[in-house]
Order: C-alpha cells, then sequence, then structure tokens
C-alpha cells in the first residue's frame, strides 16, 4: 500500500513527519535517508528510524574511480546487496532472511564500519573532504542500518519509497501545481489509492469505480474494508479457451 501526505503548504519538514506519525500506536519503522528532518526517530522506542543502505553507498559510489577506500566500501554494498535479490528469488519468511543475514551479511556490515572507523581517524579533512564527508554520514546512520539484522522484513534500501515518490514528481513537473491547497489534499488522497492499486495488481478504474458507489453506504468504522488490499474485482472477465 502507498499514502501520500499534503501537509499544510506541502512543506518537507520535521513538523509534517511527526504530525504524520502522531497517530501510531504500536511499533512502526520509518525507512528513510538521513535527512534531518527524521533524526528525531533514531533513538526512538515505538517508531523506529531505518537508515538507506543506498543512500550510505552513493557518497562513496562518486568517488570510487579516484579513492580505492571508496571503491573497497562500494564493493561491501555491492555483496550485500547481492544477496539481497538471490534471496527475493526464493520463497523466503522474514525469520529466514533475519537468520542468513546474522551469517551472511553481519561480517560484511562489520568490515564496512572497521573501515569506516579506520578511515574517520586518518583522513584529513583539508585533502580528502568529500571523503571524510562520506565517512562521517555513514557512520552516524549505521545504527539505524543496522536494524536491518533484526528484522527480515525490513530492506536495506528505501527504493520503494524513492520509486513511489516519482510518480508524484513526474506529475508536479508536467503540472507544474494543483491549484490550491484542497486540491492538493485530494490529489494526494486520490494518488495514494491509484498507486495502491498499482502495486496490488488491481484494476484501478473499476477499483476507484467500485468504491466510490459503495463509500456513501459504508460506515466510518468499515472504511478499511474498500482499501484496495482487501478489494477484490465484482467483474469476472471469463476465459476463453
Amino acid at each position: 500500500m502507498t499514502q501520500y501526505y499534503f501537509h499544510k503548504r506541502g512543506s518537507r519538514s520535521r513538523e509534517a513527519v511527526v504530525e504524520y506519525n502522531k497517530g501510531v500506536n504500536k511499533r512502526t519503522f520509518l525507512h528513510s535517508d538521513g535527512a534531518p528532518i527524521y533524526k528525531i526517530y533514531d533513538i526512538g522506542e515505538l517508531i523506529l528510524r531505518v537508515a538507506c543502505g543506498v543512500h550510505v553507498r552513493r557518497a562513496f559510489y562518486k568517488l570510487k574511480d579516484g579513492s580505492d577506500e571508496a571503491m573497497e566500501i562500494v564493493i561491501h554494498f555491492n555483496d550485500i546487496f547481492k544477496l539481497e535479490r538471490l534471496w527475493n528469488q526464493e520463497s523466503m519468511d522474514a525469520e529466514e532472511r533475519r537468520r542468513r543475514r546474522g551469517l551472511y551479511i553481519a561480517p560484511i556490515l562489520k568490515t564496512i564500519k572497521d573501515k569506516l572507523d579506520v578511515l574517520s581517524k586518518v583522513l584529513d579533512k583539508q585533502t580528502e573532504p568529500d571523503l571524510l564527508k562520506a565517512v562521517n554520514y555513514a557512520l552516524k546512520e549505521f545504527p539505524c542500518l543496522l536494524r536491518c539484522l533484526e528484522n527480515g522484513n525490513l530492506a536495506f534500501s528505501n527504493n520503494i519509497c524513492e520509486q513511489q515518490m516519482r510518480r508524484i514528481a513526474i506529475y508536479r513537473n508536467n503540472s507544474f501545481f494543483v491549484g490550491s491547497i484542497e486540491s492538493a489534499k485530494l490529489f494526494a488522497r486520490l494518488s495514494s489509492h491509484v498507486q495502491s492499486s498499482v502495486l496490488c495488481k488491481k484494476n484501478t478504474m473499476r477499483y476507484i469505480q467500485d468504491i466510490l458507489n459503495k463509500v456513501a453506504n459504508t460506515g466510518k468504522d468499515r472504511y478499511a474494508t474498500l482499501l484496495v488490499n482487501r478489494w477484490e474485482d465484482p467483474i469476472v472477465i471469463p476465459l476463453v479457451y
């Protein structure tokens, strides 16, 4: 499922993040990059931030052609993502993924962490500022990255989130604006339903049409039954032999 959220005038701020999560009443993971607006959840107990390995790797990837140290770190991260891709091809529950990560990925992460610790002490800020900046960012993100070892449902990157954001970015670039704040809120809600139907591989037009016909006669306490992950297409297409 995908949910887009419009806050006030569309600000990407800590206030927006906190407002969106204020109703959370059970343990939840927040997948994000290392932007300061998410840092409030670095040491949370109810909402735990999970760092993105792709964002951590990106800074080193940009430096890999001119730095052996950066290339080494990139290779280690690539090994992690290669294992994850292989496991994605198997029918594997979260517990088995957690177990395998402990056996195969935890040692790679330890190697990366040891390398980062060394580099943070020996790099000179004047001669290698970009590499030192990448190292410091990685070290700050590392505790939140390790949470992927504790839960097999978590991913080592937030690529899924980034892919959902691309739809909004493309629309925003094509249309420039939606006309008003109220329109923006309605657009966010409609986009949430549309993109969720795509993820659930449901017919978007039939889904929207069906729930619009049903919503007026559905009590608020049963709105969850209209979500696309619980929706069954009423139109049965017969097989042609």
